[in-house]
């Protein structure tokens, strides 16, 4: 029975960059053109390792006698002659190599980044970047005019707000996707440029609306003092969320593991942030805190509290924090 076995090229990572089936031995791998598997690595010599079948149906690596010699990755100890055992790989040069039998197991098949299906898929495209982007740039700048509105904005000062939010957003979105696509690059092998700028600006334009939507809400309804339970949770998880779609993009790592993982560490956070803004607002301070956004009175549908009865309750305030000034 003919003897088969495979030559696993990795790279730093142990990942297979390419597989040669050897069927013919002894087998030879170097830089010259008279071997089996030719390998391009300057610090492999012409004729490097010899790869033989013992009578025992076995199979050796020897180092022909090289510059640089044959390593055992994981001991790093040099040897002439070495029978490869499970999981075994060695450098010769710079470059790592493995042997595999064909009986050896192959991991369960990954879900791959082309079979998102649906929206996933679609977002991916440099259309739906630049929809996003250019979508999130008009709501900010929208929004900037409005709170600039008070300070006798004219149309110069307008241009050079205009052209400063566009080149700032695009540089720190292009930082944030390069990065991410750096990852996908060294991960999948792809560039997911568009798709990463896509992630971030309809993130960012969801937080934004939500964020406007609920305080317009609030104060209408005459419901502030929700705000701090609704708006801060929901901004959280969707930047939590937001995270969660670029590593899934980028990474290898199963959706259900990576949402636990991600789940995990948000319900964390959370819990630690909110804590932090109890004891907090637990502190006595002198300089009360009031919402920095500004609605016509038209907006508010429901009575909210009068003002006399704001100033009926300023002597219990008055009275608890002189308690609270004996008390210290």
């Amino acid at each position: 029975m003919e003897k088969i076995i495979y030559l696993e090229i990795l790279n730093r990572r142990d990942r297979v960059t390419n597989r040669i089936k050897l069927t013919q031995f002894p087998a030879t791998v170097g830089r010259a053109y008279t071997n089996d598997v030719i390998i391009d690595d300057p610090f492999i010599s012409p004729n490097h390792v010899q790869i033989n079948l013992t009578p025992e149906g076995s199979f050796t690596l020897r180092d022909l006698d090289t510059q640089n010699g044959t390593y055992i990755r994981k001991t790093h100890e040099r040897i002439q002659e070495h029978a490869p055992a499970h999981n075994t790989s060695y450098r010769i040069g710079q470059t790592n190599i493995r042997f595999r039998t064909p009986d050896y197991p192959v991991p369960p098949t990954q879900e791959s980044q082309e079979t998102f299906g649906g929206w996933r898929q679609k977002i991916n495209t440099i259309r739906a970047a630049l929809l996003s982007f250019f979508a999130l740039y008009a709501l900010t700048l929208l929004e900037s005019i409005f709170i600039a509105e008070y300070k006798e904005l004219n149309a110069a000062k307008t241009g050079i707000m205009a052209i400063g939010l566009f080149f700032v957003q695009t540089i720190l979105f292009s930082i944030y996707a390069g990065i991410f696509s750096a990852f996908s690059r060294q991960n999948l092998g792809r560039y997911y440029f568009w798709g990463h700028i896509t992630r971030i600006c309809l993130g960012l334009l969801i937080i934004d609306l939500f964020s406007t939507i609920t305080q317009i809400l609030a104060y209408a309804l005459a419901l502030e003092h929700l705000l701090k339970y609704l708006l801060f949770p929901g901004v959280l998880a969707m930047v939590f969320y937001i995270l969660y779609e670029n590593i899934r993009l980028c990474t290898r790592v199963a959706p259900r593991k990576l949402s636990f993982i991600i789940g995990t560490g948000g319900i964390v956070t959370m819990t630690i942030l909110s804590l932090l803004i109890y004891w907090h607002s637990k502190n006595f301070t002198p300089y009360p805190s009031f919402s920095a956004a500004l609605y016509p009175p038209a907006f508010r549908w429901t009575k909210g509290s009068a003002l006399d009865d704001y100033l009926d309750r300023l002597p219990r305030v008055q009275k608890t924090a002189d308690t609270l000034a004996q008390e210290k």
